[in-house]
């Protein structure tokens, strides 16, 4: 009873932290508006903004442009998360796929999205796909390093051991180096969960016909101030959920590395 009152406890601290947190953002908001007399269609007030939310949390339309980008970012994240840790895997097995898929990958990261996405527009459409597969992209890039780098992090010795054993590759790969890699592994996810927001939004402003960043563009081109600010809090509010979907696995599967896990949060 004693451990389980101390994590609620160490929770409603958080919770909390959480809250001071924000109300002391909102109100340096007011003052920041108060102090220099800033026009609402500039800088709509919180009030505002939380009106413009209530409605389009209460609007079946902002509902359906939510679920769009929320398709877009789940299947581009799963796509480029999956397909960079199968690359990374490859690349640290191998020295000569090393040799030959690093510099590919860095090259194409290399190339800015936005300019991509107009192409991906051309090859795939106006639909769902053009936005997964720039979604995809943007995420390949930071998954793949650590999946990488995280693989080839376990120590020679450690190696030694187990292939005295008797393991082969693929066995020093489940046993070995996937469980050293897994903190790593997870970092990049809490990244690139993020970064298919960012993405899918960025896809959806170069062509799209639904989705909050096809939304952000009519409000913004309405001079609907506040309006626009209550999507972007919704875009927010997205990148949390995944946030915390993340660091909740984590802390399941990685429940070695739970004194760093748990006080990041």
């Amino acid at each position: 009873m004693t451990g389980l009152d101390g994590r609620l406890r160490a929770t409603l601290a958080r919770i909390a932290q959480h809250v001071v947190a924000v109300a002391l953002a909102i109100g340096a908001w007011f003052g920041v508006i108060a102090v220099f007399a800033i026009d609402p269609q500039v800088l709509p007030p919180p009030d505002e903004v939380l009106g413009a939310l209530i409605r389009q949390f209460s609007s079946g339309r902002f509902w359906m442009h939510f679920g769009v980008t929320g398709t877009e970012v789940v299947l581009g994240f799963g796509l480029g998360c999956t397909v960079a840790f199968l690359a990374g895997t490859l690349v640290a097995q191998s020295r000569l796929v090393e040799r030959m898929l690093y510099p590919c990958v860095v090259a194409l990261e290399s190339i800015p999205k936005i300019a991509l996405a107009p192409l991906f527009v051309v090859w795939f459409g106006f639909g769902l796909t053009s936005k997964v597969v720039t979604t995809a992209l943007i995420c390949f890039f930071p998954m793949f390093v650590n999946v990488t780098q995280g693989l080839m992090g376990s120590s020679r010795a450690q190696i030694e051991v187990l292939r005295a054993a008797g393991a082969g590759r693929l066995s020093l790969l489940w046993r070995l180096q996937l469980p050293n890699a897994l903190p790593m592994i997870f970092a990049a996810l809490n990244i690139c969960v993020i970064l298919a927001v960012i993405g899918a939004v960025v896809a959806e402003y170069v062509g799209a016909k639904a989705g909050i960043g096809y939304q952000l563009l009519l409000l913004s081109r309405q001079i609907r101030t506040a309006d626009v600010f209550a999507n972007i809090v919704g875009l927010a509010l997205m990148g949390l959920l995944g946030h915390a979907l993340i660091r909740l696995v984590q802390r399941r599967l990685v429940f070695w590395d739970d004194a760093r896990t748990g006080s990041a949060d």
